[in-house]
């Protein structure tokens, strides 16, 4: 019996070291997800339901322009500091301007000649902006501000004299054959207003669509970038549309599809198509790496207004753009200078329709001020920015603001004082205002009607759907980020004498 029992335990053994040895060769044999950044495995949701379980974005751009901001890392420090300290979650730093980027640029070196911006040299602005960032726990979403806009020259008044100022990035482009023309087959347009000179990227020439999604790869693989932002530049001037080889192609392409319409729609209708096509091109770029298990990037448009204004001045259709799914939010820029004004605006039914129909995050982007923010008829203050953000949030809409700089900057035209200033933009994202200084606080204030005559379904008077668009299906299965589920602190201390001037 002895020597039975010995040999029982001998095979039983045996038995559990072999199946312990097949399920560690089972598991040595499986294949090994990619490794991700660690810096951005809280990155942020862009899922289709980020607005419906309650998650807020609080963003807000910061530029190159009229700021300080990227002059040093102990600038960039302090003011992203001061940005969360105030509520907001998510930076969109421009990160290409007029051709020239803020970091060493391979890509913009090889196709436009130029790395960097010459103000950055020997820095990368882009990568002190992510570090400084992870130390808050501010998102950050690259913004591409010129888009297709380029600058042949821009002329300012320095110490009361024009000073012109030329980018190279215009005559590269013009050199390689990728600038649309006018009808008398003109480059560039003289630009009065602003004492500028501008060309347009084409937009259906293979090799501008390629130079974007390299410059896109190149940015979102940088350590701790979350996405990309594309804004209103991302479109095109109609009087560009003149030119006689893009209007031959239009009309063409028109041919092919059965566009219907006289040559002026048909041609418009071209336009509008391939700058979608533009967009998807970048979007397949942008959510490539999502496929190969790598961290999802978001892409996000900010539209420069509403749907017929930017199709009809500057054929982005983000309508159909939202429809087709190929970004992961919309935030419209709905810069206003009274209340009145923008109730309308974020009343209209083409907002909702783009959240509740095409399931996607719609926010709403608020106009801080431009400049120093002293222009009598063109200021912001501090009372209208909070009443703003009240109303959009009862609307239910995310809240940006165009941008960082003039948040802190009073309307002294309207005899608004710094310490007034503060006051507001402290409360902006709280429900009970900290600021004693605040008294009769305005109540949420009630939102027009939608108005269904105002705006048309797209389906209805666009015709897209005469074409079968490209199926463009992402996965948008959310990635948790609890920065856009933090409360902004209870009492913010913002030093508004270090922001930018």
């Amino acid at each position: 019996m002895i020597k039975v029992k010995v040999v029982t335990k001998k095979k039983l053994l045996v038995s559990i070291i072999s199946m312990a040895f097949l399920y560690l060769s089972n598991i040595s044999c499986r294949p090994l997800r990619p490794q991700q950044d660690p810096s951005e495995n809280d990155s942020l949701e862009l899922g289709k339901n980020q607005q419906s379980k309650g998650r807020s974005r609080r963003g807000v751009w910061i530029t190159s322009v009229n700021s300080n901001v990227y002059d040093s890392r102990e600038n960039i420090r302090t003011h992203l500091q001061k940005l969360k300290a105030l509520g907001f979650n998510t930076i969109y730093p421009v990160v290409s301007n007029k051709g020239m980027t803020i970091y060493p640029s391979k890509i913009s070196a090889l196709k436009l000649g130029i790395s960097i911006d010459p103000r950055y040299r020997g820095r990368n602005v882009l990568r002190e902006l992510t570090e400084e960032a992870a130390q808050v726990g501010l998102i950050v979403i690259p913004w591409l501000e010129s888009g297709l806009k380029v600058p042949f020259s821009v002329t300012r008044r320095v110490e009361g004299k024009p000073v012109t100022q030329n980018y190279p990035i215009a005559n590269q482009a013009k050199t390689r054959g990728w600038l649309l023309t006018l009808a008398n087959g003109a480059h560039k347009k003289d630009d009065y207003i602003n004492n500028a000179s501008w060309g347009f990227l084409d937009p259906t020439n293979p090799e501008v669509v390629n130079y974007f999604q390299e410059l896109v790869i190149e940015i979102i693989s940088q350590r701790g970038v979350a996405g990309i932002m594309l804004d209103d530049h991302f479109s095109i001037d109609p009087e560009f549309e003149a030119g006689k080889k893009y209007k031959n192609d239009a009309l063409q392409w028109c041919k092919e599809v059965s566009c219907k319409g006289s040559d002026s729609e048909k041609i418009e209708r071209y336009s509008v198509e391939k700058i979608i096509s533009l967009v998807s091109a970048i979007s397949k770029t942008v959510h490539s790496g999502a496929e190969g298990g790598r961290q999802w990037k978001a892409l996000i448009l900010a539209p420069g207004g509403g749907q017929n204004f930017t199709r009809n001045g500057s054929r982005q259709d983000w309508h159909e753009i939202a429809r087709r799914g190929l970004v992961d939010e919309i935030i419209i820029q709905t810069y206003r200078y009274s209340l009145a004004s923008f109730l309308q605006e974020i009343a209209k039914m083409e907002l909702r329709r783009v959240r509740q129909s095409y399931q996607r995050p719609v926010g709403v982007a608020i106009l801080a001020g431009i400049g120093n923010n002293n222009d009598p008829k063109k200021s912001v203050s501090g009372n209208l920015l909070y009443q703003q953000v009240r109303a959009a949030r009862k609307a239910g809409y995310d809240i940006s603001f165009f941008y960082s700089d003039s948040l802190f900057r009073p309307a002294l035209a309207q005899q608004e004082s710094m310490e007034e200033r503060q006051c507001w933009i402290e409360s902006l994202f709280k429900d009970n205002a900290p600021c004693k200084n605040l008294k009769n606080k305005p109540e949420p204030p009630e939102l027009p009607r939608e108005n269904s005559e105002s705006e048309t379904d797209p389906a209805l008077d666009t015709g897209f759907h005469e074409i079968e668009p490209d199926q463009t299906n992402f996965d948008t299965s959310p990635i948790l980020d609890n920065r856009l589920e933090q409360e902004p602190p209870e009492n913010p201390k913002v030093d508004s004498s270090a922001a930018g001037t």
